[in-house]
């Protein structure tokens, strides 16, 4: 790791704010609204996108920070979203609280099994990953493609809420992560043509 950061100049504060983003991780009411969930993300999965695309070589800068930021949103609903049983199953809800109250969705109800009235919550969350897909998407457009292996990872966005928003979905029954073949399938085709 410490090669990793002095070859590209990643700042220890970078390596913190990762860190610093899974403070929540093993709370039940994690989040209070939006912005504090949008905020966590930018903290730690933009703060990977951001250092993986300056190792491609990608300079630093707002054009660099606001698609880490587009990226990270995008993937890090898709992710939670994607194994949401799994982390209520922990005790874990990592959804804000603004909106489980405002679907009428109590979080004791959901941290005992009743996934009543939670599915709108996620379908509004996967618009908000995929509203933050197409921005990255058409920033990475614009980009040269060696910088874009960076945020491969997109590719996975997708599938993951495609399967997981399914209408008729007990959203905390079954888990969609991706096999481990159909994820390497999806980042070797995103990395043969140069599309996320």
């Amino acid at each position: 790791m410490k090669v990793a950061a002095r070859a590209h100049a990643w700042s220890l504060d970078s390596l913190v704010d990762i860190i610093d983003a899974h403070a929540h991780d093993g709370l039940a009411d994690a989040f209070a609204d939006d912005q504090e969930l949008l905020a966590t993300l930018e903290l730690g999965e933009a703060t990977l996108f951001r250092l993986a695309a300056r190792a491609c070589g990608m300079p630093p800068g707002e054009p660099l920070d606001a698609l880490a930021a587009r990226a990270g949103v995008a993937y890090g609903l898709a992710r939670r979203i994607a194994v949401l049983p799994l982390l209520v199953a922990q005790g874990h809800l990592p959804l804000p609280q603004s909106r489980l109250a405002a679907a009428g969705v109590e979080m004791q109800s959901l941290l005992a099994g009743d996934g009543t009235g939670l599915t709108g919550v996620l379908v509004d969350l996967a618009d908000l990953a995929r509203d933050r897909l197409a921005g990255a998407r058409g920033d990475l457009a614009a980009l040269p493609r060696r910088f874009r292996s960076a945020f491969l990872p997109l590719a996975l966005v997708e599938p993951y809420l495609d399967a997981s928003v399914q209408p008729g979905r007990d959203p905390l029954r079954t888990s969609h992560e991706l096999s481990h073949f159909a994820r390497l399938l999806r980042l070797a085709r995103g990395q043969m043509f140069g599309r996320v």
